[in-house]
């Protein structure tokens, strides 16, 4: 199950006559309404109504798609009860809305189309309605037994194709790469060198080709990092691949999506599994099973020059100096020291010993959520008293 919301318009016009040609098409066929003024004679009249109520709101359309897998058994009365519950937790439960039901492609999904100003010609408050979808999505699961989708990589692994990790395995190496390199383009990153770490996580290798900056070439990787297929020329697929690796690029550029509170997760668990590794390897692991990658950069002398972390939790590729205290000068000590000589089986079972009898990882984790809580309520306590100070 995949719910997304589209960007909000001036008027609820444009989201009703992309349905509507759906419609005339034969393409999709409305399938309810909800909250129809009982004087109007269509769905469209009471958008008219409360569009012309709005006292000042510039945006005010609403406009969201539906698309169970063909796996989740969605009937119509349960899709119908599904967005249902979606309108009532997104606060629309007394707004007027459209159900439409497409089949223009192989899998039925469905089309909501409501507007955001009420009878006071007040907007309906959707902050962060995206991520609210998200969570709403998450809770109703169990409810309405559908699987979690995000989209491309579901109807990748509807396909048998898993984009978490290349699998030389399975075959169909092209249609892989095509749906791993689009999961890839979900992360955020803000150079090549960045991109290739995400592609390399998943199991691709990603190069120019020779003598043309603006042509990607994607090869497979096995488990232990060496290549298993021939290079593949993006030419050879149905995608344009650097245009779209390009594009998500300057996406990325100048914002960023990695909040302080993620950094911090991050820069909590470096710092925790660094002094317990043996190794270069043991601090990759430990810090993988935790869902995070990491890649240090030598140079042709072997000294390190950098490192940069893919957190696959956050979908967010970042260098080592963007982390508050976490410093590119700790790895260099460990690699000097005799802490990353891996002839020391001995002193590698006294740590795991240690980061079993001590403090875990949980721990670390639990630490953050407290620090978290701690913060929130002091930046609350101080505009509670800034308020105070206004008020006098």
């Amino acid at each position: 199950m995949v719910v997304k919301i589209m960007k909000s318009c001036p008027s609820v016009k444009n989201a009703m006559d992309y349905n509507e040609r759906k419609v005339a098409c034969g393409d999709a066929e409305l399938l309810a309404t909800a909250n129809v003024r009982a004087c109007d004679a269509s769905i469209q009249d009471t958008f008219r109504f409360l569009e012309n109520r709005n006292i000042r709101s510039k945006d005010i359309s609403f406009h969201m798609s539906v698309n169970p897998s063909a796996t989740d058994g969605m009937t119509e009365e349960k899709a119908l009860a599904f967005i249902d519950d979606l309108m009532k937790g997104l606060g629309y439960e007394n707004q007027p809305y459209a159900v439409y039901k497409h089949t223009d492609i192989d899998r039925e999904h469905y089309h909501v189309v409501s507007v955001k100003v009420n009878e006071e010609g007040r907007k309906i408050k959707d902050y962060y309605d995206k991520r609210k979808a998200i969570e709403l999505t998450r809770q109703l699961a169990d409810k309405y037994g559908y699987r979690l989708g995000n989209g491309d990589g579901e109807r990748a692994r509807e396909q048998g194709i898993d984009t978490r990790r290349f699998d030389p395995s399975i075959g169909r190496v092209v249609a892989q790469m095509e749906a791993i390199f689009k999961e890839c383009c979900s992360y955020h990153f803000t150079s090549f060198q960045q991109f290739q770490m995400i592609m390399q996580s998943h199991g691709l290798s990603v190069t120019h080709r020779a003598g043309d900056e603006s042509t990607i070439l994607l090869q497979g990787l096995d488990k232990a990092g060496k290549a298993c297929t021939a290079p593949v020329d993006e030419r050879d697929t149905s995608l344009s691949m650097y245009e779209m690796y390009e594009q998500r690029a300057l996406q990325c550029y100048g914002k960023t999506s990695i909040r302080r509170r993620e950094l911090d997760k991050v820069d909590s668990l470096a710092s925790f599994c660094l002094p317990r590794s043996t190794s270069q390897k043991h601090f990759e692991n430990m810090l993988r099973k935790q869902d995070i990658d990491i890649r240090i950069h030598r140079n042709s002398s072997g000294a390190i020059m950098g490192a940069t972390f893919v957190d696959h939790a956050t979908r967010s590729a970042f260098k080592c100096s963007e982390l508050p205290s976490f410093k590119l000068d700790s790895i260099r000590a460990a690699d000097a020291s005799l802490q990353w000589h891996e002839s020391q089986p001995q002193h590698h079972e006294q740590q795991e010993r240690q980061s079993h009898n001590g403090p875990g990882i949980s721990d670390v984790l639990e630490g953050l959520g407290a620090g978290h809580s701690q913060e929130q309520e002091m930046m609350e306590d101080d505009n509670k008293n800034k308020k105070k100070g206004k008020k006098r």
